[in-house]
């Protein structure tokens, strides 16, 4: 007989999936055509997420959230709202929706390239090889042909291949770019940006926050976490840089913003042993990865995962928190 019960409630629970702690990840709000790796939600779909959210959970700030499961003491409707990059749309759209619902929220800031005030350099990249009117621009000191332009070269949905050639191109650019250096990576698109006579001036829609919005943030809504100095792919470094990276995010985020960060995201969700070691030596709380899950039992506190939140209506976005 109870063997019986427990197959029915194992069946039961996948029937009936129940709510669990998860960290949510954001990156911008905007309606946006050319999305491969699924960044962007529509602001009317945030709305609806996060009315749907005071309604329904426990939203706790991230530190809180890391220590209530430090401490075992977590509860299942525990949500925590992460936003990755520090785009100005975290500024302009999601901090007076939150301010008005009392949601709170973690902005995590590369800062060194929010000092720098221009487009990220993904986004960058995307803007030079979409908008270039030349047929090939240098890539590894050879000419790599970006093809001619197309109607859906800006129509690429989350998670499907390149399509056109100019969605190609940009894939290539951007799988050597990510593995590079700041310094090397600057280099390399000051020169792509001359030949392809792309402004410098960052796009409304593509641009991070400024310093003045940062700092005229509201700090009982959002509280600032680090996402390293250039966003780099951390397992890529020698443990100098790593530790500049992240020890030195530490003193630059409260120049920048008057908060020193308690919370560290792996930019590109990438890190390693010595990478968790390090944030934790740091003095951060917490560091989170873009590891897609619920924050379990075993989930480290330094290496929490996320779930990537899409451009979801409210009944996918309650399954998808319901692991459905």
């Amino acid at each position: 007989m109870r063997r019986i019960t427990n197959a029915l409630s194992r069946r039961a629970r996948r029937l009936w999936p129940r709510s669990r702690p998860v960290i949510l990840m954001y990156h911008r709000l905007a309606d946006e055509s050319f999305d491969p790796w699924g960044l962007a939600v529509h602001p009317t779909r945030f709305v609806q997420q996060m009315e749907w959210l005071a309604n329904n959970r426990e939203l706790l700030p991230l530190v809180e959230f890391s220590r209530r499961h430090k401490a075992g003491a977590l509860s299942p409707k525990s949500v925590a709202i992460t936003f990755d990059d520090g785009y100005a749309c975290s500024a302009e759209v999601a901090a007076p929706l939150l301010d008005r619902l009392g949601i709170p929220a973690t902005v995590f800031l590369p800062t060194a390239l929010i000092r720098r005030g221009r487009e990220f350099w993904w986004d960058e990249l995307e803007r030079i090889v979409l908008g270039s009117a030349r047929s090939d621009l240098p890539l590894n000191g050879k000419a790599a042909a970006l093809g001619p332009k197309a109607a859906g070269d800006r129509n690429w949905p989350p998670d499907t291949a390149p399509r056109t050639e100019r969605q190609k191109a940009f894939h290539a650019f951007w799988s050597e770019f990510r593995s590079l250096r700041n310094a090397e990576r600057e280099s390399l698109l000051e020169e792509l940006r001359e030949k392809a006579e792309i402004p410098l001036e960052p796009r409304r829609s593509h641009r991070p926050m400024s310093i003045p919005e940062a700092r005229s943030l509201a700090p009982t809504t959002v509280e600032f976490g680090s996402h390293g100095l250039t966003h780099p792919d951390l397992p890529g470094l020698n443990d100098f840089e790593k530790l500049d990276e992240i020890n030195g995010s530490v003193d630059d985020c409260f120049q920048l913003v008057g908060e020193v960060p308690r919370s560290f995201a792996y930019p590109y969700g990438r890190h390693d042993a010595t990478s968790e070691q390090m944030a934790a030596e740091a003095g951060y709380d917490c560091a989170c990865t873009a590891q897609s899950g619920f924050v379990g039992r075993s989930s480290g506190n330094f290496a929490l995962p996320r779930l990537a939140v899409g451009d979801w209506d409210t009944r996918s976005f309650r399954q998808r928190l319901l692991g459905a």
